[in-house]
């Protein structure tokens, strides 16, 4: 996720430039992902929601562990990801 705030706030990358370079990422036999299919399900969510990178993995990292849903306090999460839900 280091990456991604970088690229995004630093680089001021946009959303199809970062996942283009995660994906590229996760093409390299050599690096390892904690959680993979976590990471595609949450740069799919990225790049057709208005998600951003770091919820959406939280989000999925969740789901794939078994959680039904995801509580939160961002507003624009809980819009954007479906498995998020927002704590009122």
């Amino acid at each position: 996720m280091e990456l991604y705030w970088v690229f995004e706030r630093h680089y001021r990358m946009n959303r199809e430039e970062i996942a283009g370079i995660f994906e590229a990422l996760m093409e390299i036999s050599s690096l390892e992902f904690e959680s993979f299919e976590a990471l595609v399900r949450a740069l799919h969510l990225y790049r057709t929601t208005g998600a951003d990178l770091s919820d959406a993995l939280i989000a999925e990292s969740n789901r794939m562990l078994g959680c039904v849903f995801t509580v939160t306090f961002d507003k624009q999460a809980a819009q954007a990801i479906p498995s998020m839900d927002l704590i009122k």
